[in-house]
């Protein structure tokens, strides 16, 4: 079982993926925005951050940026429907740059999430 901060602007998406998470025995909480997600992270412990990249408030790139600095060994997937000036290619370099763990393009399958979110959570520490 791991804790799981969830952030999406999405609700439904945030809905469907945290109970999907909550139902393979995961501790999740949500949060709308990066600025929310900060505040949450700032007094709980997360094994795992999915965060959307492009988002109100505060981008998912300065919240993993935040995050890295707040807790350095936390682990990230990054998500992202791309956007007007943002391709997937994109996301491949950013979670590549800034060290998340793993990128995923929405709309994800939900199987390819918990694949996904497994495959992260076994990672060794580096």
């Amino acid at each position: 079982m791991a804790r799981i901060l969830l952030i999406d602007d999405d609700v439904a998406i945030g809905t469907i993926a945290k109970r999907l998470l909550e139902l393979n025995d995961h501790m999740v909480d949500t949060a709308e925005n990066g600025a929310a997600a900060l505040k949450l992270a700032g007094r709980k412990c997360y094994d795992l951050v999915i965060t959307d990249v492009i988002m109100p408030e505060q981008e998912g790139i300065g919240v993993l940026a935040q995050l890295k600095e707040l807790h350095p060994h936390i682990r990230i997937i990054l998500t992202t429907g791309g956007g007007a000036n943002f391709s997937l290619s994109d996301l491949l370099k950013i979670t590549r740059f800034m060290k998340a763990e793993r990128g995923l393009a929405k709309p994800f399958n939900f199987e390819k999430l918990l694949e996904t979110v497994k495959e992260v959570l076994e990672m060794e520490e580096s």
